[in-house]
């Protein structure tokens, strides 16, 4: 499909670039607990009725959240269920473990260590992964090592992507998915044996059906990146399309299944969704999406409150990467094209989805959240741009690239719940926060509202966010110290892997220092 991909060494990351790819991206999620919040509280709930009650019902629990929905007297989660069944055997685990430590897994404590793991597990890893498959994507698509490499920390850092990741919420995993399923799609062009092309097409299916099981809107995304397999694999003939189809079909079957199944046991119905029974929110309700609107869509991009951007600059280069990589000719030049117009179509649709919803701000949050999932596919145009850059335009990129991660890191060290009215969040709450050492400000533990006064206090684990220096007795900025440490080892790791790796590194990219 693309230059030298029957070479195998070149096809897939180099160990040393993923290993440390995601050691950076799992120890800048994990070091910080975002605690509760409508969103996640709804999420957990579910979690938690299935592990303690065996029941989809969140009666016991629904006080601790306004995201919810009211069907036959009874409260459920109003979100797609995907995360929370994913979450529920690492939880159902953990209660076990904090059990033989002697911490009530259903106490304040134990709650917040639960509810960390289910995030780490559930919205930290699948960052991490979706990263890395942007990656693999990307070279496969003819970026670069160092291309493909700055993309994937770039979209994992410099964009909210890293607030998302530390809240469990669905959109990491949503869009690891999809790129996962387009990675996949990718590697059916050069699979080495039907069977194994087979395969490949039921991971689509699998991976797609999974990113709907977590987020609705991720549905018609899945839908595209089918469609982009079976293009690819239309060269090989009628029989072979047919065939793809249907293990797109049969691998997306099982969640597609649980999907209708949840609706039936909640709301009576398969084909029923959530906004028909919101508790609450009636603008949604009566009518949840209209036509896209050109001033919220100008919002979503360029606002100061929350554009996107504003918050991650690198991300302008993606337009540019995407026509870059469309020109480019070649050989392969017809496959690449297709996943190039898929990725963008990707890119364009969660904007305008996200543009024509009634609640298009998605609440108390950093950035737009709700077009999260397309920011892995934002990265491949980045992957492409910075390719094809000089030297003047890939430190441009750099520079952006840091700004978007101390951006990033000024809000998920203070709060990534930004209140929805500050029209300039970033001056007027999270750098004075950040300045005066004001950190893990969210006092709203997933139990519901806590008190601002116990955040004095050095155990406060249950009463809101914190950060793992906090932990150990660290305040204020002093409290980051642990993870620069982390930063700076990984760092010499990557400076002492990248002079092992020169030679090498010469032949395979031709000798041109990319």
């Amino acid at each position: 499909m693309i230059r030298n991909l029957g070479r195998i060494g070149e096809l897939a990351p180099r160990v040393p670039d993923a290993a440390l790819l995601v050691a950076v991206l799992l120890v800048s999620y994990a070091y910080f607990y975002q605690a509760g919040g409508w969103n996640q509280n709804s999420r957990f709930a579910l979690v938690r009725a299935i592990v303690e009650g065996g029941t989809v019902r969140i009666d016991a629990y629904h006080d601790a959240t306004g995201d919810k929905v009211v069907v036959g007297g009874h409260f459920y989660t109003d979100k797609a269920p995907g995360q929370s069944f994913a979450a529920v055997p690492f939880v159902a685990a953990g209660r076990s473990v904090l059990r033989a430590g002697g911490v009530d897994p259903e106490s304040a404590v134990g709650i917040a260590w639960l509810s960390y793991l289910a995030t780490l597990v559930t919205a930290s890893l699948p960052m991490a992964v979706g990263a890395l498959a942007l990656l693999s994507a990307a070279r496969r698509l003819g970026a670069s090592r160092s291309g493909a490499l700055f993309a994937a920390i770039a979209v994992g850092l410099a964009t909210p992507a890293w607030a998302y990741a530390t809240l469990f919420i669905g959109h990491c995993m949503a869009g690891a998915a999809l790129m996962l399923a387009f990675t996949a799609a990718l590697a059916m062009g050069t699979a080495s044996s039907e069977r194994r092309r087979r395969l490949l097409a039921a991971a689509v299916g699998a991976a797609g059906g999974w990113a709907t099981l977590t987020e609705y809107p991720a549905g018609p995304a899945a839908l595209i990146v089918a469609v982009l397999a079976l293009t690819l694999a239309w060269p090989r003939g009628f029989k072979a399309t047919v065939q793809a189809g249907a293990a797109i079909a049969i691998g997306s079957s099982g969640f597609v299944v649980a999907l209708l199944a949840y609706h039936q046991a909640v709301f009576g119905s398969p084909f029923v969704t959530p906004l028909e029974h919101l508790y609450g929110f009636p603008n949604v309700k009566v009518q949840p999406f209209a036509w896209p609107r050109a001033g919220v869509l100008a919002a979503l991009f360029f606002s100061e409150a929350r554009g996107l951007f504003v918050l991650a600059p690198v991300l302008l280069a993606a337009p540019v990467g995407f026509v870059t990589a469309w020109r480019r000719p070649g050989s392969e030049a017809r496959s690449r094209r297709a996943a190039v117009l898929a990725a963008a179509a990707i890119a364009v649709y969660y904007p305008l989805m996200n543009a024509s919803f009634a609640t298009p701000a998605g609440g108390w949050i950093y950035g737009p959240r709700l077009m999260a999932a397309c920011l892995p596919f934002l990265g491949l145009g980045v992957a492409f741009a910075f390719t094809h850059a000089g030297v003047w335009l890939r430190s441009a990129l750099a520079v952006a690239a840091l700004c978007g991660a101390a951006l990033s890191l000024l809000a998920v060290s203070t709060t990534v719940q930004v209140p929805e009215h500050l029209r300039r969040p970033v001056p007027q709450l999270l750098w004075p926060s950040f300045k005066a050492g004001q950190l893990s400000r969210s006092t709203y533990s997933f139990l519901g509202v806590t008190s601002p006064s116990g955040k004095a206090d050095s155990g406060f684990i249950g009463r809101g966010a914190w950060n793992l220096g906090e932990l150990v007795g660290l305040r204020g900025h002093p409290s980051l110290a642990p993870l620069a440490l982390a930063w700076l080892g990984l760092g010499a790791l990557a400076w002492r892997s990248q002079v092992r790796a020169a030679p090498r590194k010469a032949e395979l990219e031709g000798g041109d220092g990319s």
